[in-house]
């Protein structure tokens, strides 16, 4: 089955492709049986963790990652070392100097409280993740 292959190849897909997948799943009777997973936490993927067919969305800091990207690029364009604190992380081919920043996952379990609380302020509403409102948003 195709959607079963891109959801457990680990390959990384785009918002429309995800929601494609989660198409395929429902269509197929496994919404909520088969690990879905992506990034951004924006409101169409949010909606899916609500309606359980996503298993969780990951939500980067964008204000930290921005600020760091661009201290980084300042310091680089003046012929500098970039002054942010980086770990070194190989992934196969050798150490590379990265910057790690704050990511959240959420899940139905904290779904409610980043849409309220943690999201950045107009994100995302109760109402486009919870088409009942917030009496749905436990």
């Amino acid at each position: 089955m195709r959607c079963g292959r891109l959801v457990q190849s680990g390959r990384r897909l785009r918002t429309r492709q995800r929601l494609g997948v989660a198409q395929a799943l429902k269509a197929r009777n496994l919404a909520g049986k088969v690990y879905l997973s992506g990034l951004d936490a924006d409101p169409a993927n949010l909606r899916l963790i609500a309606d359980g067919v996503q298993t969780m969305s990951v939500w980067t800091d964008l204000d930290a990652q921005g600020a760091a990207a661009v201290k980084a690029a300042m310091a680089l364009a003046r012929k500098q070392k970039p002054s942010i604190a980086t770990s070194a992380v190989d992934i196969g081919a050798g150490p590379v100097p990265t910057h790690l920043v704050n990511v959240v996952a959420v899940t139905r379990d904290n779904l409610c409280k980043f849409v309220t609380k943690d999201a950045p302020k107009g994100w995302v509403t109760v109402e486009q993740v919870y088409p009942d409102g917030a009496a749905s948003c436990k």
